[in-house]
């Protein structure tokens, strides 16, 4: 969608005027409100444009003119009770003004209309004819981005500007190079925020749901929270623990190999034109050749199989458990120091509230590597994830 020629968003050029729109905010009592930062990331990025929606106005403050004392006034707003901010994406705002402020946000009387059309839409699926007998029916869960919810509610396309980075709206990757004609779409895809609010409050009222949208809208603070603060890894205490388990890796490989050596292991290769001696532990078909030239019968190489064999008194099968165990603390630490960010040192996971399908706050895998479920391997590594005064982070 092009911008129409009349509209027209007033631009904040001074403090007095950033004063006066906050003034009309407290008036109205609610406002919309969106960011365009530099990048992606509130700990090495900042926030270039102001965009806020009133009821008959929207404005565009310039961070970089106005100076980012106007972050502290953000914070102000998004703490007041009395004023309801309805944001796409809340998470990102307040992410966004959290590391400026370098303290907690407690934000009140939020709406985030991504939650909030999750919310709505939960169990619901589009559904297009499938060239499959089986499954006739192809399901797809509603799109929830901002131009989805404009088209699907008001009627209206929109260009995807909100979510893009400033750096990729400019070019040679000037800040001054932003085109007005940028500054207007985003400017209008705030400009949708009150009226989508206003349809989705009422979907949420009219299905009995407004237990459940403050429940979420109240956590998202927390998880902006959680995430700026991150997580502390002592990445000493991580690579002496690395050093012994990839010593400890070698020692087994070379048992293995000595006793598979011993035993006589050979195997054809693929293409059946070399016979190889080595055993590679990581594959299933190399263990189960030597256990089965051993004598035993097996079906298998799960883990439950390799325990009854090791407490026989399987020595071969006791090693490779042992191998397994180590390969996953070492792919578990350096997923983590992988992800030590390098402006405080902390691991910063990203948080989602919902799913598709079903209500569940988790952890991005994408972006940080699960605990491991088991007690024992956490034994093994949780001493590198202290915080200060020995507060242990990772429970064992």
């Amino acid at each position: 969608m092009t911008v129409p020629p009349e509209f027209r968003p007033e631009f904040i050029e001074s403090q007095p005027e950033w004063r006066s729109a906050l003034q009309e905010i407290e008036q109205f009592g609610i406002c919309g409100l969106n960011l365009l930062a530099t990048g992606p990331d509130p700990l090495s990025h900042e926030v270039g444009l102001v965009l806020l929606a009133l009821p008959d106005t929207e404005y565009v403050a310039n961070c970089f003119e106005l100076g980012h004392d106007i972050l502290r006034d953000l914070a102000w707003l998004l703490e007041n009770k009395k004023i309801r901010k309805v944001l796409y994406d809340a998470k990102f705002c307040i992410s966004f003004v959290r590391a400026s402020e370098s303290r907690k946000l407690y934000a009140e009387n939020i709406f985030d209309l991504l939650l909030a059309s999750q919310i709505c839409w939960s169990g619901y699926y589009e559904l297009s004819p499938s060239s499959s007998p089986k499954n006739p029916w192809k399901k797809r869960a509603p799109d929830h981005s901002l131009a989805a919810l404009a088209e699907r509610h008001l009627g209206i396309r929109l260009n995807d500007v909100l979510g893009k980075s400033l750096l990729e709206l400019c070019s040679d990757e000037r800040i001054d190079d932003l085109s007005s004609e940028s500054i207007k779409s985003a400017a209008m895809q705030t400009a949708v925020l009150l009226p989508i609010h206003s349809i989705l409050e009422q979907l949420i009222d009219k299905n009995c749901l407004q237990k459940i949208a403050d429940l979420e809208f109240k956590a998202i603070s927390s998880l902006a929270e959680m995430e700026i603060s991150g997580i502390y890894l002592d990445p000493r205490g991580a690579s002496t623990i690395l050093g012994q388990r990839e010593n400890e890796l070698c020692d087994l490989v070379w048992t293995m190999q000595d006793e598979a050596q011993r035993k006589g292991f050979v195997r054809v290769s693929h293409d059946g034109k070399r016979l190889c001696y080595y055993l590679n532990p990581d594959k299933q078909e190399d263990v189960m050749a030597f256990l089965r030239r051993r004598g035993f019968a097996l079906t298998s190489t799960k883990a439950e199989v390799l325990r009854g064999l090791a407490a026989a008194g399987c020595g071969f099968a006791e090693a490779v458990l042992r191998y397994r165990h180590v390969c996953q603390t070492l792919s578990f630490l350096k997923n983590w120091m992988e992800r030590v960010h390098a402006k405080d040192g902390r691991v910063h996971p990203q948080y989602f509230q919902i799913s598709h399908i079903y209500r569940q706050d988790q952890l991005s895998k994408a972006q940080c590597p699960a605990d491991p479920k088991d007690r024992r391997r956490r034994a093994c590594h949780k001493e590198a994830f202290y915080a200060s005064g020995q507060k242990e982070v990772c429970q064992g």
